[in-house]
């Protein structure tokens, strides 16, 4: 009788071990820890004829800094549409704000823009909150 409880008895510990393991190979287990926004983007008087020098605050409300953070940054004509837009990374330390320069572009014709970043735009990061990822700018003018 005294090895059927312990037969069972290491069952169960392996299928508890087995439990946790699965929950945290797919995330279940682990709790957010980073929570990642853009609170603004700045971007200079623009000519047709020089390049665009825009930079953007990104925030880390979260209690774990990140590195190699993906974010698609997007240049949008006046209907919308992109006209521009690359793949960048950043890093964002824990609690607090991060100056990002954005690359250059150059030889945007006159006109009304806006600029639009996804932070974690592949979704790597569990965050507290997924909704407050994407910031699109006010209107600025190329002329």
């Amino acid at each position: 009788m005294a090895t059927n409880q312990k037969t069972f008895a290491l069952i169960a510990v392996l299928v508890v071990i087995a439990s946790f393991g699965a929950s945290y190979i797919t995330g279940n287990a682990t709790a957010s820890t980073t929570d990642f926004s853009v609170t603004s983007v700045s971007v200079p008087p623009a000519r047709s004829d020089s390049p665009i020098e825009a930079t953007a605050l990104m925030h880390n409300a979260g209690t774990v800094s990140a590195s190699f953070i993906l974010y698609q940054y997007d240049i949008l004509g006046s209907q919308g549409s992109v006209v521009f837009g690359t793949n960048e990374m950043a890093t964002l330390f824990a609690g607090q704000d991060t100056k990002i320069a954005l690359p250059k572009i150059g030889g945007l014709p006159a006109g009304k823009y806006n600029v639009r970043i996804t932070l974690d735009y592949n979704e790597r990061f569990d965050e507290l909150d997924e909704t407050n990822n994407i910031f699109v700018s006010e209107a600025f003018v190329v002329t």
